[in-house]
């Protein structure tokens, strides 16, 4: 099977390296005057074990090379009813941030120097069908996996809620949480904190809603920031037709709470994959329902983050919290008896700060979404 990827970023990478798993044939064309975006990213356990299962290089390694900084989860700051609390990863995982611009020079270099990509620097606008495959340049291919980042073709859905779409990015000296990403809540949205341990260093994105609240206002702040902004939005399709789909921010990208999106790039890079054992059209249906099921338990998640709401009685938090509590009162959340389950562990076993109802995985929300102890759990529950 040979497949061509379109794009050389971040989500490019962990879907070359699913398809490597399936042993597909991959070539990716990238545009060579399109440099890297140069910011952070959080993962979950998922990216680091992806990197480690295919290319051989452990999460302590690319520590010690000074690509990932360790992660042991999140700390929620100023959500809720203002308790600060652990978000640990279940299972004893660990996960990593690293500076994209470093991590995707260091894997692409890996793969085309041990020859498992053939890399091609094209530009690539289009593809054609001839005779049954996929023309990209010049070569033929069985399926084209499009990871170019954002385009206002295709077709795609908004949120079923709304919550924030812009962020100006800023670096702090100095960690206060050197193991975890800082989730803070915020007047106009939250704070992201990402610690890098080897250069001593935040690097940090300021969340809001522009739809909501004032650029300029908010720039004021932060004079010397970098601004970006998207539109949350989430393609209608994964498997576009028999010859093409859809992966990274082409394909998704809603915000960045909890670094599910890359998450959800290698669990759709994987439903693409195994698509291409079986190409057809009931296959096609089939992993698109898959992909609207997953986007759907997704937006539950942040829905349920953003149901309880802040210590701020902004106009954001109002909003975004009456939009998420509409839909957490119409959805059945989850399994009664293991919730309760969970709480009475959490209330016995009160002297640690290890929480079972906080063990993260992306599916969270069929439990409690909060990582309090027994405690803490009783006052939030009495909100």
């Amino acid at each position: 099977m040979k497949v061509a990827i379109i794009g050389k970023g971040t989500s490019a990478i962990v879907t070359a390296l699913k398809c490597i798993q399936y042993e597909y044939d991959v070539t990716i064309f990238y545009d060579p005057k399109q440099s890297h975006v140069k910011v952070g990213e959080s993962t979950t356990p998922v990216v680091a074990q992806l990197v480690y299962d295919v290319l051989g290089l452990s999460i302590h390694y690319l520590s010690e090379k000074k690509i990932y900084s360790l992660k042991s989860g999140v700390k929620f700051i100023n959500w809720g009813c203002g308790n600060e609390f652990y978000h640990h990863f279940a299972n004893n995982n660990v996960a990593c941030h690293f500076e994209t611009d470093d991590f995707n020079s260091f894997i692409n270099d890996f793969l085309e120097t041990n020859g498992m990509v053939k890399y091609i620097p094209q530009r690539i606008e289009e593809y054609h069908i001839v005779d049954d495959k996929v023309v990209v340049g010049e070569n033929k291919f069985d399926h084209v996996i499009v990871c170019s980042g954002w385009s206002d073709s295709g077709e795609y859905y908004k949120p079923i809620f709304e919550s924030v779409n812009s962020a100006f990015l800023f670096k702090t000296e100095g960690m206060k949480e050197p193991n975890h990403t800082i989730h803070e809540a915020t007047e106009h949205g939250w704070r992201v904190g990402l610690p890098f341990t080897f250069n001593n260093i935040t690097k940090n994105a300021y969340m809001f809603n522009r739809n909501i609240d004032d650029v300029a206002e908010i720039k004021e702040k932060f004079p010397d920031a970098s601004y970006i902004q998207w539109t949350p939005r989430y393609s209608k399709k994964l498997v576009q037709n028999p010859y093409c789909s859809y992966s990274g921010n082409r394909l998704l990208f809603i915000e960045p709470l909890h670094a599910l999106a890359l998450h959800y790039y290698i669990q759709f890079a994987e439903y693409i994959c195994q698509y291409l054992q079986d190409r057809n059209k009931f296959s096609i249906e089939h992993f698109n329902n898959k992909y609207h099921y997953e986007m759907w338990t997704y937006q539950l998640a942040l829905a349920y983050h953003y149901n309880y709401g802040s210590v701020f009685d902004s106009k954001f938090w109002k909003q975004t919290k009456d939009s998420a509590s509409r839909i957490m009162s119409s959805t059945i959340n989850g399994n009664e008896e293991l919730f309760v389950k969970n709480i009475n562990c959490d209330i016995i076993f009160k002297e640690t700060d290890y929480s079972k109802i906080g063990s993260f995985t992306y599916r969270d929300h069929v439990q409690l979404y909060c990582g309090m102890n027994g405690h803490d759990m009783q006052t939030f529950l009495r909100r």
